[in-house]
Formats: structure tokens, sequence, C-alpha cells
């Protein structure tokens, strides 16, 4: 290696090494870092405001931060021992009480939140303490923005028909709400009472300026705010509802099943 190269690799590797030049540098690169990055602190303001309450707000989300390996900046997530919730449900291995599914309602809201596209069985890992969200690479898309919170369907995912060229016959295919992914979040039926009390205490400006911190776009933040309003009143519609159950009754309430 010659001295002016092996100097080229000295000054790229001290570059990296910084955490915030890391961050800035992952984010310019691609964005997936201040994506990561801010749906983890959606978690951290829910938690806070929990805190705030008296309200535990589980642990759903895995942590992410900015790293880097032989002068290579990636982004790492927390360790996790488990499996995936989708080799755990064809296992039958997951006891649906009331933890787990108050658990996974918490994760909904919180892909409600985010704009996650990409949520399903091998993006989600079964720990001793319950599921925990990983990959947070699709959240904040804007292409479709996915702007919409309150005004999704009781079913996700419709049925259309294509005809094929090739064959000239009909096809029946899945489609989502937004025409994109069935890989869709959407506001659960049913609710409790401290997830009301948590989502109503949501200060829109205080997110919106978390967003802004972590480096999302104009576009991201729009969308994202777009959702953050219409979670707030599809909570008050459920609550009008009578959707709104005790954070005890998610194995018990007849509403949780009739949903």
């Amino acid at each position: 290696m010659s001295e002016g190269l092996r100097q080229q690799v000295e000054d790229m590797t001290a570059f990296v090494k910084g955490t915030k030049i890391v961050e800035r540098f992952i984010g310019t690169v691609s964005g997936s870092y201040r994506r990561n990055q801010a749906t983890v602190r959606v978690e951290d303001m829910l938690r806070t405001i929990g805190k705030e309450k008296g309200t535990v707000v589980p642990h759903v989300i895995a942590t992410v931060s900015a790293a880097e390996m032989k002068g290579v900046p990636f982004i790492a997530m927390e360790m996790l021992n488990g499996e995936s919730l989708g080799k755990a449900a064809y296992e039958k291995k997951i006891k649906y009480d009331n933890d787990f599914i108050r658990q996974e309602t918490w994760m909904q809201l919180q892909d409600v939140l985010t704009g996650q596209i990409d949520r399903h069985g091998d993006n989600v890992m079964l720990t001793e303490n319950g599921p925990v969200a990983i990959d947070h690479d699709l959240s904040f898309p804007t292409s479709p923005p996915r702007d919409f919170a309150d005004k999704v369907p009781k079913s996700l995912v419709g049925l259309f028909q294509v005809r094929s060229r090739q064959k000239k016959k009909l096809i029946t295919t899945e489609l989502a709400v937004d025409e994109k992914s069935p890989r869709n979040y959407c506001v659960p039926p049913v609710i409790d009472q401290e997830m009301f009390g948590i989502i109503t205490a949501i200060d829109l400006d205080k997110l919106r300026a978390t967003y802004q911190e972590c480096g999302l776009t104009r576009l991201e933040i729009q969308a994202a705010m777009g959702r953050a309003e219409g979670l707030k009143r599809a909570a008050e519609k459920l609550k009008n509802q009578g959707r709104v159950i005790e954070s005890d009754q998610w194995e018990t309430s007849p509403l949780v099943k009739e949903h």
C-alpha cells in the first residue's frame, strides 16, 4: 500500500469513529439511520409520557445505534434472545395471554405513528419479555406518503382481479388499502385505558421537533404528523364507541374476541 493510500485509509478510519459523524454519514447516504432513530424515539416518547402518568409502556421496539467496524459505518441493533414471531406461531409456542396481546397492540399503535410498511412475523422477535419489533428501515414512507391513520378499514387487505396478458385469464390478487403493500399498519379496533391516555397526551409540537432532530425530511414529517393527528382522532372515536377496555382485560374482554 502506498503512503498516500495508507494516509487516506487512516483519515477515513478517523472520520467514521466519531458517533455524530457516523450518524450523519449514514443518514446522508441512505436515510435508513434517521428512520431507525426516529422509530426508536417514538417509543422513548411514549414511555416518557407513560412514566409521567404512572403507566409502564412495554418495550416493543428494538433500539438501534450508529456504529462502525473496520472503518465501515452501519446500523447496530440491540441483542435480542429468542426466535421470530413467525416461527413461534408456526410451532404453536405463543401464549396469547393478556401481556402478549397488549404488547402486540402497543407495537401496532407505534407502527401507525411511524408508518411501518414491513411488519410481519419475521421482523418481530419473541423474547422472554414478549414481542419486540426489529427492522425499522421501511418506516416513515413517502411513496405513497401513508399519511392516514383513522381512515383504515377493518380489513387491511382487499382482493382485486387482473387479466393476465400471457394466459388471458383473470387472476385474483391481494391488494392493500393504499394499493402498494399488504404489510401495512392499521389502528386496532380496541385499545385500553392506558393507551387512550397516552395517545391523547402526545404533544404534536414536541413530536414534530423530535422528527426534525432525527433529520427526517419534510415529506416524511408531513405524512407522520398526519398519522399522529389521525391516531388521536381514532382514539377518541374508539372511546365514543365504547371500545376502550381496562389494561388487564385483553384476554377476557368480549370486545377483543368480537373484533
